[in-house]
């Protein structure tokens, strides 16, 4: 009977050592599960802040590689509560890549592409605001370069409308102000293009200005030339008038000449048409139906009566003369002796003559 006491008592003693082995167990496979859990969640955190610079003010350097690693990590995440919370920062980190990318497109080395637009600037604005919530030291430096971008492209712009402005004007205001605007631009290929146009601007307004300057030259010389040709003009104008003037005082002169040579040693100027000298007396007959057949009548009574006076004055005195200028229309000899006696040979007739005489 004791025997079998001793024998239940071993087995259960046995039964007790092996339920509490077995519990041991567990609590150690349990500890070593969550261990595991642990370092787990810690490595894919790891991971995710690995993104990021030390400081958290930037995206790591090799993100692309380092991304990979951590969606790695996070996959073994057993946590679902954590697995998604390491999850949204991963594609946080990737939406801010993506950002950071088109703001480096617009902004190279602080300068700004020379295809950026407002647009772009808008557009990347918008997302970047979400970035704040994020990581506020890398929505600041994104802002930063932003603004810069779009001041960059406002100058640009600007620069590009005064250009255009000077263009249409052609005016040295509009092109000093566009260049001006020019020397702001950082983008050095912008700048040359908008140079480049303000050059044929200013060779526009050049030529511009020659030509304005040769059509003043010839203005003036044209107003010269005008001038010229009125001075010469009233000059021929004045000296006709003065010709005339002068012909018409010989003219009287010589009228004034006929009509008054009745004194001796003096000279008549005979204008008539087939006159002849007889008994001291001219006698003048119209043949040639001349328009100066009064003037002729007149000088010819003229001639007459200063004749007459003469050889009243000098009655049986012996007098000579000569005649001379004479245009003969017929056969027959001239007087010359001054006696207004009518020649032997016959009379001879004349159209005009100058007959001289003088008494002893």
């Amino acid at each position: 009977m004791k025997k079998k006491v001793l024998i239940s008592a071993i087995a259960i003693s046995l039964l007790s050592v092996g339920t509490g082995a077995y519990a041991y167990n567990k609590k150690v496979e349990a500890a070593q599960l969550e261990q595991q859990r642990i370092q787990t969640v810690d490595k894919a955190e790891n991971a995710v802040s690995a993104l990021y610079t030390s400081d958290k003010t930037a995206l790591a350097t090799d993100l692309k590689n380092k991304l990979k690693a951590a969606k790695a990590a996070v996959k073994k995440v057993e946590d679902t509560k954590v697995k998604s919370l390491l999850t949204e920062k991963i594609s946080n980190a990737e939406e801010i890549s993506t950002i950071q990318s088109e703001v480096s497109n617009i902004l190279k080395n602080g300068v700004v592409d020379e295809k950026a637009s407002e647009k772009q600037v808008e557009s990347i604005s918008k997302k970047l605001g979400q970035v704040k919530d994020w990581n506020n030291s890398i929505y600041n430096s994104l802002s930063k370069q932003l603004e810069e971008a779009d001041k960059q492209i406002a100058a640009i712009n600007e620069a590009a409308e005064k250009v255009k402005a000077a263009e249409k004007s052609l005016k040295e205001k509009d092109y000093d102000a566009a260049s001006d605007l020019i020397v702001k631009v950082k983008n050095e290929e912008k700048k040359e293009e908008l140079t480049k146009q303000l050059k044929a601007v200013n060779e526009t307004m050049v030529a511009k200005a020659e030509e304005a300057k040769r059509k003043e030259a010839e203005a003036i010389a044209k107003a010269e030339a005008e001038k010229a040709t009125t001075v010469s003009n009233n000059a021929s104008t004045s000296n006709v008038s003065s010709g005339s003037t002068s012909s018409s005082n010989v003219s009287s002169g010589s009228n004034s000449s006929s009509t008054s040579s009745s004194k001796p040693s003096s000279s008549s100027t005979y204008s008539s048409s087939n006159a002849s000298t007889s008994s001291g007396s001219t006698s003048s007959k119209s043949t040639a139906g001349s328009s100066n057949k009064s003037n002729t009548s007149s000088s010819s009574k003229s001639t007459s009566s200063s004749s007459k006076s003469s050889a009243s004055s000098n009655s049986g005195s012996s007098n000579s003369g000569k005649v001379s200028n004479v245009k003969k229309t017929g056969e027959g000899v001239i007087n010359t002796n001054g006696s207004n006696k009518t020649a032997e040979e016959g009379s001879a007739t004349y159209e005009r003559g100058t007959f001289e005489w003088s008494g002893d």
